[in-house]
């Protein structure tokens, strides 16, 4: 229905009630509201205060010396373009409930609040603003206000813009910044921008709607951001929109919430000279449209600059889906490109793009603990960016420690493009694609997990430097369609090239269960698969597949390498054939330790290469399997091969293959066979075969047994004959071959053909020819060769000369001048066992043994008898000597019967000094002396020695030097350290020349070692020292480089700089050469930094450095108030006051104002320390809210005796503690009245509202609250925690407050008021205006009109008929009864002052449709006999509420005959009633029907009821039977023609309802269809509704 009018009417009411309640509370006190201009309010010196309405038309300053006070509920109306500066103190008072507002006095936006540079430390303090229609709410040009509950709503271009400043937010809003306004550049739509090293501290913020940044921080900023919430940052075309904003800037940022951003983070690095360094904690990023994360670098190629963004705790859900402004076009939910981030402990989850995208990062570049789920492009060729981890061109390899990625589209992990990753733990399972894949990148990781993977666990292409190690993948490839993508692990093109570097490794890998391949490895060249387990394979495949047949002719060289592999499969193909377990096409490789196990076709091997490389096949087992099936081999090598297992053929075809070391008598006992085709040799090497082996060869085709042949020439006493000749000769297969027996007579072939194998079946064995040949003496030795053979082969040698083995000295050998010489033969050795004796002699000294003083050591050999030993030696037992010389040095070893002589030529001779130097200052790579030109050179000499231990002697001399010269001592031994200064003070440096260190010894040999010089003017050295009382950081510093000073007397630059707090001091001459300070806590490099004035000095500054540790100062506490042993009330507001605490690491500037704290006037580096500030009671616990640290506040305290105490905690030291004691009497209630204020006037029609809610009792006692007006009690006892309201007459009052506790402790209060007359207020209390009666209800009238001066005289209830009315009572109430219809009713009251007030209400009294009761209807007689007159009495009751009926007819018909009468209710009591005198003329049901008729025309309603009656003849016949049948058709006709007319009538009675008004047009309209096929459906309804007997209209049913 259409309800505007009443709605209006309600909103209107309750409109009226509100502001009676809140009309008290809004008025304000006695105040000038009138506009104030600019000069008016800062009008004086000192403290101005603002209050009411404040109109500021042009821009307005707050004096440096002025302090200006808004007080709450101020409104503040500035021009357009107006602002107002602070050079001086803001105090802005506002509260909760009453805030300050700033707003435009016209339709142009004004300019806000502008803090200046000398606003700082002065203590500006806003509370409770509310900022509106501002271009700018506050700037700020440096300053430190603290801001308490700001609301900044809607500027235009930035909310807060900071610059160089360091203010504190508590309790921020900033909503739709820039939604109003025409964007003309990029800085519209910014929330807080944090500029030009800004470090503000900001907790628990609001950005909403804001089109460009939420927080934009840049130009070396900082600060402090704690519990941020954003949401709906977007709208601006003009710049990149994020969240947040971070640009070469250090902030920290945590627990921050972002929702439905462009970009929710943006971390980008463009200085650098500056440093970029974002420390987030718990960031949640939800519903961004482009991006979660960013971190960038404009510079992306600049390895250089290791900027970094710190993140700790991140969550990045929804990215570009449903929730973002526009889904489906995100770019990614994480993207770095860029070095130095570091992420831990992240969760990214549902991302329409890739989770993680990285772009030319680096080995700085750190992400722990990652879960990527859900996240990836869906779409089709969504490439990379399909995939949960994309990683390109970070060529050097960011760390992945605890991967996890679930549920991507795509692959969980895609590096391509020189993508390169490096890490460990790694779990890519779920993914619709692959788990890892890798193009053209490099990846090493240990520890993957790749489960459950639409397409392979991990996908190789083109890969190298490819390690994963400690892997399993299994359950993968269930989605793929091609063999490499049901594989576990697949390798394409992985390397193509064989080198020595670049491998790709798979180590310590299992690989089970996946949907095809475990392996499936296709073009790969220098592939390591190391420690190999294949279970669990999939029916119908080969667990292990290489096929290389794609690589070029160059490449196919490359060979793959399996390391200890093991396989568990039954391989078998859908008819039961077994496949193999290994299948190689097209393939060098090599295989070492292959465990095959299982029902397989064992290794198949096509190698169909040029057989550029050797392939090997070593240390295989085949158990429960096949064989070999190998083809196309040119160069494979199979070595310890166990075929016990083997149950198939040992095949080869066009492949040349050695079998070495092992036993292949297994196949005879296992029934296979070895079958050789095409070319194929068989070499099988120390191989046994059993001859009941079944062989098949073709007639190109051989099998050659080879074994090894060792050979040991001895001479008749056993002893080995060393570099013998052998001689072997071999009269089956094997060609003749001539070896030599090594230093112990011995000789290995390892591999000789004893016989083959072809179509012609085995050749005979032959037998093996040896001969031996030694100094002329040869044996011959034959043997049958048919086996792994040795032969002894014993030469009659006659005695033999002893062999000589003559080990030092080396021939041609230079030794000292009496120098140590080694003789040594000892090693030499007879073949027959006979004794040797030695000679020694030389040229020179003849018999070297002569010289010999000493007889050795007891028991031992002697040099005679081979021992070695050393002439010149002191420590030599035997004493030999050997004279200077050039000398021919002879050994004659000697057996009984012979000797034999060797020679060298040494030469002992007197050698000169060996120089050994080291120069300070140190030679420059080209062995130049570069140093001060008044510098000292000292060369230290100590390694300088004499080979013959003469006496050395050394010095310097220079060689093209015009200045002194240093004169060379020969009297004494050489010195350690040889020192020479430069003293070119005043002259200029002389150009380059020599110094040359000489040594020479007695005899006058000499060693020289010259050493080119260059002067240069120098700069002086740095040196400082340090001094201070204590470690704290609260002691003073003092940097002391008084000592230092220029050797050419220049003027020297002094600059003092810390690692932690920068540059300290800086400039020119004595009075820089020292600082005095407070250094920050942490640990300092102080670094001295000394120049001189010299141009070409420009550059080359000297530095020193040290360490400092600075610790952190233990923070003081000190309670200023109350004071120790203060007696108060528990009523009083005590003011508690810490001043005097503090911590000497954070900035005065972080204190309050005007007072005194322990606190550093600078600013500490890396921001202020923030301290834990606790106050609390012994008896009330703690007295300041959790999270706050307040140092001056305002309290009560219970009553008590008290124990105050002070906790400071900077979080580094315990907690340091004050206490006093304080004794708190009890007391009674404390009134505070809210409403009404003191003088408050109001209309006496409206109630007075009572609020005391802010009352309370401090001891926590019960109490109560009575009001008295005028000694008059109108409430007692009361609760005065809730609002209570009073009518009160007009005139002035004295309104009185009595609060009583529990205790009878009272405290009163009175508040005078006046109420001024009133008008009486005219009010229907019933019925409600649009209420409906039902049809015949009575109609109360209550009047509700109220006149609060009591002086009302007249009342009149009037009808309303068009403009006219009658006066129906004038009493109170009055019930009256009301026809069907819309009826206008009003109530009109007048006071005696001849005010008055009307109030209407418009009321409808439905009607009533008439309706028979059901069965109701009675005629009689019911039988009348045929022909004879018979009187009819018919009745039938009716029910009709509302009595307008009075038409009922009744009808008798019979054929063509029919009677009517009306019936009439002459009792009164709804039976109607009437008789009629009938006479039928034929047998029959005669049908009575009657109709009562509510209304005129087709508007009226009707009801019919209808039954029959039988006419008999006292005789019956056949026609009854025919009479009543026909009877009953006319009847079902009758009740048809009955629904139809029903209908009608409800169709009526539906037009009857919309054409219902009340006073006008559309006030009441019931909502009905208004067409056909919607009344059908009307009727539809109805159907199916159970209809009351008789018809009528049913209203529900509308």
């Amino acid at each position: 229905m259409q309800r505007f009018p009443s709605i209006l009417r309600s909103i209107v009411l309750v409109a009226l009630m509100l502001t009676a309640v809140a009309s008290p509370m809004a008025l304000p006190g006695p105040s000038d509201l009138s506009p104030m201009t600019a000069e008016q309010a800062t009008s004086g010196r000192a403290q101005t205060t603002w209050s009411g309405t404040v109109l500021l038309s042009s821009t307005t300053t707050v004096a440096v010396s002025d302090e200006l006070v808004i007080a709450a509920c101020t409104t503040v109306q500035l021009g357009a373009g107006v602002r107002l500066v602070v050079d001086g103190r803001l105090t802005v008072q506002g509260t909760a409930t009453c805030p300050v507002v700033f707003e435009a006095a016209g339709s142009v936006d004004h300019e806000g609040i502008q803090f200046n540079a000398s606003s700082f430390g002065r203590g500006s303090r806003v509370d409770n603003l509310t900022m509106l229609d501002s271009v700018y709410g506050i700037t700020m040009f440096g300053g430190d206000a603290r801001f308490h509950n700001l609301t900044i709503e809607a500027p235009d271009r930035v909310g807060i813009d900071l610059f160089g400043a360091t203010p504190v937010f508590e309790d921020l809003i900033i909503n739709d910044a820039g939604q109003n306004a025409f964007q003309t550049d990029w800085r519209f739509g910014l929330g807080l921008s944090v500029g030009s090293g800004s470090a503000p501290v900001v907790k628990r913020a609001t950005f909403s709607g804001v089109t460009t940044r939420g927080l934009n921080i840049w130009g070396g900023s900082g600060g402090v951001f704690q519990d941020i919430s954003m949401d709906n940052i977007t709208g601006s075309s003009w710049a990149y929109v994020a969240g947040v904003w971070v640009e070469d800037s250090v902030p920290l940022l945590q627990r921050m919430s972002i929702d439905r951003a462009d970009t929710g983070l943006v971390v980008r690095h463009v200085d650098d000279s500056l440093r970029t360094r974002a420390v987030v904690k718990d960031l949640d990023v939800s519903n961004s449209m482009y991006r979660g994360v960013l971190i960038d670098k404009e510079n992306r190629t600049n390895y250089t600059n290791y900027e970094s963004a710190d993140i700790t705790g991140l969550t990045v859900t929804g990215t570009g889906g449903p929730g973002a402004k526009t889904p489906n076009i995100a770019e990614a939910a994480v993207e770095i490109n860029a070095t130095g981030a570091w992420l831990e402990d992240v969760l990214i989850d549902g991302c329409t793009n890739v989770g993680l995208r990285m772009y030319f990062t680096d080995a700085s570049t750190t992400v722990r603990n990652m879960t990527v789920k859900d996240a990836g492009d869906a779409g089709a060729g969504a490439g990379a960016h399909a995939s949960g981890v994309a990683v390109r061109s970070s060529y050097f390899a960011p760390t992945f420690d605890g991967l996890s990625v679930t549920g991507s589209p795509g692959s969980g992990v895609h590096a391509s493009g020189g993508g390169s990753m490096q890490g460990h733990t790694w779990n890519l399972s779920g993914n619709t694609e692959y788990g890892l894949r890798v193009d053209m990148a490099e990846v090493i990781v240990d520890g993957v997990l790749l489960d459950g993977n639409g397409f392979a666990g991990a996908f190789i292409e083109d890969g190298r430097s490819v390690e994963l190690s400690n892997l399993t993948a299994s359950n993968n490839g269930q989605s793929g369609i091609l063999p490499g993508q049901q594989a576990g692990l697949h390798y394409l093109r992985s390397n193509d090239v064989e080198s020595n570097s670049g491998d790709v490794r798979c180590l310590h890998c299992d690989v089970r269960g996946n949907a095809g391949h475990a392996l499936f490895i296709e073009d790969s060249v220098d592939l390591w698969i190391e420690d190999l387990l294949v279970e669990d394979v999939a029916p119908a495949t080969v667990p292990i597949s290489v096929d290389n047949s794609n690589l070029n002719f160059g490449q196919l060289g490359g060979r793959f390498r399996f390391m200890n592999a093991t396989v568990w499969a039954n391989a078998t193909d859908g008819s039961g054939a077994a496949l193999p377990a290994v299948d190689v096409q097209s393939a060098d490789g090599a295989f070492e330790g292959l465990d095959l196990h299982g029902v397989h076709a064992g290794v198949v091997w096509n190698a169909d290469v040029p057989g550029q490389r050797v392939s090997y096949l070593h240390d295989t087992t085949l158990d429960d399997a096949g064989c070999l099936d190998l083809s196309d081999q040119k160069l494979l090598r199979i070595d310890r091969l166990d075929i016990t297992g083997c149950m198939d053929a040992l095949t080869l075809s066009n492949s040349d293959v050695n079998v070495t070391a092992t036993d292949l008598t297994a196949l005879a006992i296992n029934g296979a066979s070895i079958d050789l085709t095409d070319g194929s040799t068989l070499h099988l090497s120390n191989s046994p075969v059993s001859p009941f082996t079944s062989v098949s060869i073709d007639a190109t085709s051989m099998i050659e047994e080879a074994w090894p042949v060792e050979v040991w020439v001895r001479n008749l006493v056993g002893n080995g004959v060393p570099f013998a000749s052998v001689d072997l000769s071999f009269t089956a297969v094997a060609p003749a071959r001539t070896l030599t027996t090594n230093f112990d007579g011995h000789m290995v072939l390892e591999d000789a053909i004893a016989r083959v194998v072809d179509t012609n079946g085995a050749s005979a064995y032959g037998n093996l020819n040896v001969t031996c040949t030694y100094g002329g003496v040869s044996t011959s030795v034959e043997v049958l060769f048919d086996d792994a053979t040795t032969v002894y082969c014993d030469l009659p040698l006659s005695n033999q000369a002893p062999i000589v083995n003559w080990t030092s000295p080396e021939d041609e050998t230079t030794f000292p001048s009496n120098g140590e010489v080694l003789f040594d033969a000892s090693t030499s050795w007879d073949m027959d066992n006979d004794p040797l004796t030695f000679k020694w002699t030389s040229t020179i000294d003849g018999d070297l043994f002569a010289s010999c003083t000493g007889s050795g050591l007891p028991g031992e050999r002697t040099p005679q008898e081979g021992a070695p030993f050393t002439v010149n030696s002191d420590d030599d037992p035997y004493g030999c000597t050997l004279s200077d010389g050039v000398h021919q040095i002879s050994v004659q070893v000697c057996d009984p019967t012979h000797c034999v002589i060797r020679s060298r030529i040494i030469e002992l001779v007197n050698l000169g000094p060996v120089l050994s130097l080291a120069f300070e200052p140190n030679l420059n790579p080209w062995s130049e002396l570069v140093m001060p030109q008044t510098g000292t050179v000292t060369v230290n000499t100590t390694g300088t020695v004499d080979p013959e231990g003469d006496v050395v002697y050394c010095g310097l001399e220079f060689d093209g030097y015009s200045g002194p010269l240093p004169s060379l001592d020969a009297t004494n031994p050489c010195a350690e350290e040889l020192v020479w200064t430069f003293n070119h003070v005043l002259d200029d440096t002389p150009p380059t020349f020599q110094m040359i260190v000489i040594a020479w010894d007695e005899l006058g040999n000499n060693a020289t070692y010259p050493v080119p010089v260059i002067l240069y003017n120098e700069v002086p050295e740095p040196v400082f020292t340090v001094e201070r009382d204590s470690n704290a950081s609260s002691s003073m510093v003092t940097l002391d480089a008084s000592t230092v000073t220029d050797p050419e007397g220049n003027v020297l630059t002094y600059t003092w700089t810390s690692s932690v707090d920068g540059v300290l001091a800086e400039g020119d001459g004595p009075a820089f050469s020292t600082w005095t300070g407070w250094l920050s806590r942490g640990v300092h490099t102080l670094t001295l930094t000394v120049n001189d004035d010299r141009p070409e000095h420009v550059g080359s500054a000297r530095s020193t450095s040290m360490l400092l540790t600075v610790d952190d100062s233990v923070p003081r506490a000190v309670i200023a108030s109350p004071a120790d042993g203060d007696v108060v009330e528990s009523a009083d507001l005590l003011s508690f006051s810490a001043e005097g605490s503090g911590d000497w690491d954070a900035s005065c500037s972080t204190f309050p104002t005007n007072m005194s704290w322990w606190c550093l006037p600078g600013q500490p580096a890396g921001g202020s320390q923030y301290l834990n500030v606790v106050w609390s009671s012994d008896l009330d616990g703690r007295l300041t809210p959790e999270g706050v640290d307040w140092l001056l506040f305002d309290a009560r305290l219970s009553a008590g005796n008290h124990t105050i105490t002070l906790s400071v905690d900077d979080g580094l030291h315990e907690p340091v503690e004050v206490s006093v004691q304080v004794e708190v009497l009890t007391s009674a209630p404390v009134l505070d009245v809210t409403l009404p204020e003191p003088g408050h006037s109001q209309s006496s029609s409206l109630p007075l509202v009572l609020d005391a809610r802010a009352s309370f009792d401090a001891d926590g006692d019960a109490f109560t609250m009575s009001v008295s007006v005028d000694d008059d009690v109108f409430l007692d006892g009361v609760d005065a925690s809730i609002l209570h309201q009073i009518w009160l007459p007009s005139g002035s009052h004295d309104v009185t407050f009595t609060l009583e506790d529990s205790t009878g402790a009272v405290r009163t209060g009175v508040v005078p008021v006046v109420m001024d007359p009133s008008p009486p207020t005219a009010l229907i209390a019933a019925p409600d205006d649009l209420t409906s009666f039902a049809p015949g209800a009575e109609v109360m009238l209550v009047d509700g009109s109220v006149d609060r001066d009591g002086d009302l005289v007249d009342r009149a209830w009037r009808l309303w008929t068009g403009e006219s009315f009658e006066v129906i009572s004038s009493n109170a109430n009055h019930s009256l009864w009301l026809p069907p219809g819309t009826h206008h009713l009003s109530v009109y009251v007048a006071d005696a002052r001849g005010s008055w007030d009307e109030d209407h209400v418009n009321i409808t009294v439905q009607s009533s449709l008439p309706r028979f009761v059901a069965e109701s209807l009675v005629v009689t007689p019911n039988d009348v006999v045929l022909g004879e007159r018979t009187t009819l009495r018919i009745s039938a009751e009716l029910e009709d509420a509302d009595g307008t009926t009075d038409d009922v007819q009744a009808t008798v018909t019979l054929g063509d005959q029919s009677w009517t009468l009306n019936l009439s209710d002459d009792l009164g009591n709804g039976v109607w009633e009437g008789s009629i005198e009938v006479v039928f003329d034929d047998l029959g049901s005669p049908y009575v029907r009657v109709v009562a008729t509510d209304g005129i025309g087709d508007t009226a309603q009707i009801d019919v009821i209808a039954t029959t009656i039988e006419v008999v003849e006292s005789s019956g016949d056949g026609r009854a039977v025919m009479f009543a049948a026909a009877g009953g058709a006319l009847v079902v006709v009758l009740l048809a023609l009955n629904a139809i007319m029903a209908r009608r009538r409800r169709i009526s009675d539906v037009d009857l309802i919309a054409s219902w008004g009340v006073l006008q047009q559309d006030k009441v309209a019931p909502e009905i269809a208004h067409d056909a096929d919607e009344v059908d459906e009307v009727e539809a309804d109805q159907a199916t509704d159970d209809q009351p007997v008789g018809g009528g209209f049913d209203w529900d049913a509308v």
